[in-house]
């Protein structure tokens, strides 16, 4: 989403030497999540929290961060019967694990 990229986005003008702080990681959690530093308000998905949200740093130069959002789609029960008829036997999954993840290079 969106909302992941700009905090990967914050995370890559607010670091230090490349590294960022707890404080820097909670912001950017709250901006993934709710769209806003502060952490107020509605989820920008309904459900999505941050322990949804992993920071991570690639390496030396970038910083990633990745949202993970178990959804239950509207064609939940018909991809569930396709899956099944391609693999034989129960895929018993009403939801999908979906991914949003956003790569920036440190601004410093």
């Amino acid at each position: 989403t969106k909302s992941v990229q700009i905090a990967a986005r914050y995370l890559s003008d607010v670091s230090v030497h490349n590294t960022n702080t707890p404080a820097d990681k909670t912001n950017a959690c709250n901006l993934a999540v709710y769209g806003n530093s502060a952490g107020t308000g509605t989820p920008v998905v309904p459900g999505l929290n941050c322990t949804d949200i992993a920071v991570s740093n690639p390496d030396s130069q970038h910083v990633q961060v990745v949202a993970t959002y178990d959804s239950n789609l509207i064609l939940g029960n018909s991809l569930n019967a396709l899956m099944q008829l391609a693999i034989g036997g129960s895929a018993a999954t009403d939801f999908m694990a979906l991914k949003a993840g956003s790569v920036m290079r440190f601004a410093q």
